[in-house]
């Protein structure tokens, strides 16, 4: 093939326009794809600020800082209301990006049960103080909520008054009535205290006690945050006209790979009083100062508590002198009573929403088939099992109440047999309104619904291997069993089968004469991995890339058992990837002289590229050098080794592979951008080699070069010089007319 640049100015330019156009599609894909992320971005701005600015961003009105000194990364945010449940403030964390090397905090580091890990921001400062207690919200977030415990970074807030020590006062307060640092393990830990979520056991998007699972992104984190606290009030109790020094600090434990983050709700540190919330989830007043006495006024009844450790009062219950109450739907002035010489608080009033009315009572199996809905229930001798409405709750003896699970279903277990309980519902409270009040009660006896009736359960999972599956009820006596894949639709006798990967739900059925009826569901999960393409051609010597659908790769590569069962669970594709490395000014001169010595007449190394293929199986990266299966290349020769400009010259290139010691030349492919194609199943290094052929003018017949190998092909040259004469004769035509056409306008253009 022969192609002749000098001659192809229209190629050229219409090569430029699809090249520009291919920018711009790429560049609006990649715009496209990072816009549709699904992490909530906290709006932050990292703007530099001065320590005074920082400062006076948290401050309340009226109080003025001095002696301000900082380290670490600290930044502003804003709206994140719905995201970490404050809408502004400062952020200190510990990526370590503006003062990597910032001193060790020792006050921290006290409150530490791992070794310190390296990253530290912290913001110090001095105020006097105008009120009796200082106070300022705050929320914890980090990335190692689904770390080990031994990462396990810390937040302090030091207090010292009129020059004394500091001591910490960002602390949650437990119903044990212990006081905990702020750290990931004491967050998972909860308001017991008692390990409630562990490390194995938390959920995406959930609620605990003290923290929400739910996952976001700060100042494009390294990994996305998975752990958000609840909003916490640090408090302290002063005198007015004290000099208070405060210092908010933030560091990593053990490690510096993951990243926390505290953040100061702006205006909140103040000396003023702070004001109560109700919680309705929780039925509490919440946002109290822990511990203190309280006096809370109701129709003209006066009831004394004191508050939890956690700055709580029940809406109902029993007061400090055994009095009886029930603040649902009530009007109620708060007052916090003073200490020592110090007023009782002005009264705050708030108005408790009522209780909505009660849902229907649980509804009770019939035994008929077209009867099995949601309300209905499956017992056994120990077990009672609803299907529940996500709205409600759910009990046995209207004090411990349970949501139906990720599946709908609310259990009862380990009950006494031949024993009759009653089963009581409620709507659930909202941030706006109480739980409601129960139900009527519905009365179940525990027993075996189908005595007698013996049955197993057979589900299925397994590897996709294009044969069908099913899942079924076995070991049946005397009864009827029906399917169906909608749990509100036709039941049958037909076991559904299923091919493709995926996971199917079946519902089952299960009747007989005199006997309760027995459902639920069955599942086949047919599991598959794939293989994708992850080369980056873009980053490339040549653009170089792997010519192969994930399909094709799939098909090409072979893998275990386990590895496939790996790769399923795991929900994580392998990884095919092919690197290619320009190194000819770089590689080992034995190398060299390897290529250089299988050079035919006239022939020039132009490049030596070490073309590597990589596999990823889960976080193990292996380096491929001999393959099963041949895989497909394409490679852009570069424009360096390109035919010149100034003779009529014709290049031809040849591809050589160096592997285990052998030079061979491969087999190739290439268009007239110079692009080459070929196959290979072994990866080593390769040499762009090249041959100049001149072609003079009275001889420009191909003749011997038509077998040249790698020439491109342009056509021949007589119909290259033809076609040269038409261009040249066409810019004559086109330059007279636009003398023509410029002289007219000059003319009019005078007069």
């Amino acid at each position: 093939m022969v192609f002749n640049f000098g001659k192809r100015l229209q190629f050229r330019i219409v090569f430029a326009i699809t090249l520009i156009f291919t920018v711009f599609t790429l560049s609006a894909l990649f715009s496209s794809v990072n816009a549709g992320s699904s992490i909530p971005e906290l709006d932050t701005d990292v703007t530099p600020l001065s320590d005074q600015s920082l400062v006076n961003s948290i401050l309340g009105g009226g109080l003025t800082a001095s002696n301000i000194t900082s380290h670490g990364t600290i930044y502003t945010f804003s709206h994140g209301v719905d995201i970490v449940g404050i809408d502004a403030g400062i952020v200190l964390d510990t990526s370590g990006r503006v003062e990597a090397n910032a001193p060790k905090d020792t006050d921290l580091e006290s409150l530490m049960d791992y070794s310190y890990g390296g990253h530290t921001s912290s913001l110090e400062f001095t105020i006097v103080a105008e009120g009796s207690f200082l106070n300022f919200n705050y929320v914890f977030v980090s990335t190692e909520f689904d770390q080990d415990p031994r990462y396990n970074d810390n937040f302090g807030l030091f207090v010292s008054i009129n020059g004394g020590a500091y001591e910490n006062v960002a602390t949650i307060p437990l119903t044990t009535g212990a006081e905990v640092p702020v750290n990931i393990n004491n967050l998972r830990s909860g308001i017991a205290g008692n390990n409630e979520v562990t490390r194995a056991s938390i959920q995406a998007n959930h609620q605990y006690s003290l923290f929400n699972s739910s996952r976001i992104n700060i100042n494009n984190s390294n990994n996305p945050i998975n752990g958000v606290s609840n909003v916490f009030n640090a408090q302290k109790a002063v005198t007015p006209g004290d000099v208070v020094k405060i210092k908010f600090a933030i560091a990593d434990v053990t490690d510096t790979g993951y990243d926390s983050y505290v953040l100061i709700e702006a205006d909140s540190l103040s000396f003023d009083e702070q004001l109560a919330k109700i919680n309705y989830q929780r039925e509490v007043i919440e946002k109290l100062y822990s511990g203190r006495t309280y006096h809370i006024i109701v129709d003209g009844e006066t009831y004394v508590f004191t508050s939890s450790p956690n700055g709580e009062i029940p809406l109902s219950g029993v007061d400090n002198n055994g009095k009886a109450y029930d603040f649902v739907g009530k009007t109620i002035d708060i007052i916090r009573k003073g200490i020592g010489n110090h007023p009782d608080s002005d009264p705050q009033r708030l108005v408790v929403a009522g209780r909505p009315s009660a849902p229907e009572e649980v509804v009770l199996p019939t035994g008929r088939p077209d009867d099995m809905y949601l309300e209905d229930v499956v017992i056994s001798e120990d077990s009672i099992v609803l299907s529940g409405s996500n709205d409600q709750e759910y009990s046995l003896d209207l004090v411990e109440w349970q949501s139906p699970d990720t599946s709908g279903h609310v259990t009862f277990s380990d009950l006494t047999p031949n024993t009759q309980y009653v089963v009581f519902t409620r709507y659930a409270a909202t941030e706006d309104t109480p739980a409601s009040a129960p139900s009527a009660g519905a009365t179940i006896v525990t027993q075996n619904m189908a005595r007698n009736l013996i049955y197993s359960i057979t589900n299925y999972e397994g590897m996709y291997d294009g044969v069908p599956h099913a899942a079924y009820i076995g070991n049946l006596s005397n009864a009827d069993v029906r399917y169906s894949e909608d749990l509100y639709g036709t039941y049958t006798g037909i076991i559904p089968e299923y091919t493709d990967p995926g996971t199917y739900t079946v519902y089952y059925f299960i009747s007989k004469d005199g006997y309760y009826p027995a459902y639920g569901s069955l599942y086949v999960k047919i599991k598959d991995y794939d293989v994708i393409n992850t080369t980056d051609d873009s980053t490339n010597f040549g653009n170089a890339k792997l010519l192969h659908s994930s399909a094709e790769l799939k098909a090409m590569f072979e893998y275990t058992d386990t590895e496939k069962e790996n790769l399923a669970d795991a929900n994580t594709p392998a990884e095919i990837s092919l690197v290619s490395t320009d190194v000819t000014d770089t590689v080992d001169d034995e190398i060299t002289e390897r290529f250089t010595a299988e050079l035919e007449n006239d022939e020039h190394i132009g490049k030596i590229i070490d073309l590597s293929l990589y596999q990823k199986l889960l976080d193990e990266s292996i380096k491929l050098t001999n393959l099963t299966n041949a895989v497909s290349i394409s490679l852009k020769i570069p424009d360096e080794l390109a035919s010149p400009d100034t003779n009529v010259v014709v290049r031809s290139y040849r591809m050589l592979r160096l592997h285990d010691d052998d030079v061979a030349e491969i087999e190739t492919d290439m268009d007239n951008d110079l692009t080459v194609t070929f196959e290979s199943d072994k990866f080593s290094y390769y040499a762009i080699t090249y041959t100049d052929h001149i072609i003079e003018p009275e001889t420009s017949g191909l003749g011997s070069l038509d077998d040249s190998p790698l020439i491109p092909d342009t056509g021949k040259m007589e119909e290259t010089l033809d076609t040269a004469r038409a261009c040249a004769i066409s810019t004559i035509i086109m330059g007279v007319i636009s003398a023509l056409i410029a002289r007219l306008c000059f003319l009019r253009i005078r007069k």
